[in-house]
């Protein structure tokens, strides 16, 4: 192949690209960049066909020593047909899934019975909680409150002995109930 060149002996170039003859007569264009991207190219889908034929004869070293792969594939279906064989005439598979199937349930109960406990002391612990803060935001409405402070003349713990058990927190406010459990609609 040679540089096509015209009759002043400058090379021929077409779209900016030089031209050459090959052996047999015909022009080629070609064009260097396109080339580079294309070689590169190339060089990586070999690079992954190399390493892809590494990987599968790795793996293949796994086989070394079997000369007839369908009589292996053959043998261990009759080996595994022999063990299924052995455990269903003993009975073993039936006495095996209710040994497994009993364990499980057992565990199951013991989980049940253990979030069962561990729910009603939580739930405990919430109650105790619960009473405990409606307890004192009921004292302190009372201790803080200027209309017992000023107009009553006995201290807030009596008062409150006396009229707490009127009051409930709801929704975070405390809530007046009459002698008769109905809700007082009051400031």
């Amino acid at each position: 192949m040679k540089l096509k060149v015209d009759d002043k002996g400058n090379a021929v170039l077409q779209d900016g690209k030089p031209v050459y003859i090959t052996d047999d007569g015909k022009e080629i264009v070609l064009d260097p960049p396109a080339m580079h991207s294309k070689i590169t190219a190339l060089n990586k889908e070999a690079q992954t066909h190399r390493e892809a034929k590494e990987e599968a004869e790795k793996k293949l070293k796994a086989f070394d020593g079997i000369a007839d792969p369908a009589a292996a594939l053959k043998a261990i279906e009759t080996v595994k047909n022999l063990d299924d064989k052995k455990l269903v005439d003993a009975g073993e598979v039936e006495k095996i899934k209710k040994a497994a199937q009993e364990t499980l349930e057992a565990k199951i109960v013991e989980i049940n019975k253990s979030h069962a406990t561990e729910i009603q002391k939580k739930d405990e612990d919430y109650g105790k909680l619960q009473s405990t803060y409606n307890g004192e935001k009921i004292a302190g409405a009372f201790s803080g409150s200027n209309y017992v402070k000023d107009k009553l003349a006995i201290p807030s713990d009596l008062v409150q002995a006396r009229f707490g058990e009127r009051f409930k927190i709801e929704d975070g406010k405390l809530v007046g109930y009459d002698h008769q459990g109905n809700k007082i609609y009051s400031r």
